[in-house]
């Protein structure tokens, strides 16, 4: 029973260890750099910034006009022949 512990803290131990992983959040700023942008400069100056989605539910890998219409509120623009038009656009 005594080796038994043992051999299961070795082995949680080099678990443990073998798991450390390498920050590799720098490989992908080419693909998220302009969408990270867009999102900081909207909570700065968007009238509905408060209406924005949190961070952690944003996917930072979508193509940045699709981005962009994911942060805009229900209250910029209106809907017409049952589409949406928003007042806010992306350049």
């Amino acid at each position: 029973m005594n080796i038994r512990n043992v051999i299961i803290g070795l082995l949680f131990c080099l678990f443990f260890v073998a798991c450390r992983g390498e920050d590799r959040r720098g490989e992908y700023e080419q693909y998220t750099g302009v969408q990270k942008w867009v999102e900081s400069i909207m909570r700065e100056n968007y009238y509905w910034y408060q209406e924005m989605p949190d961070v952690s539910k944003l996917n930072f890998f979508t193509e940045p006009k699709a981005f962009f219409q994911s942060l805009l509120s229900e209250k910029d623009g209106k809907r017409k022949n049952g589409s949406r038009y928003y007042y806010s656009v992306l350049e």
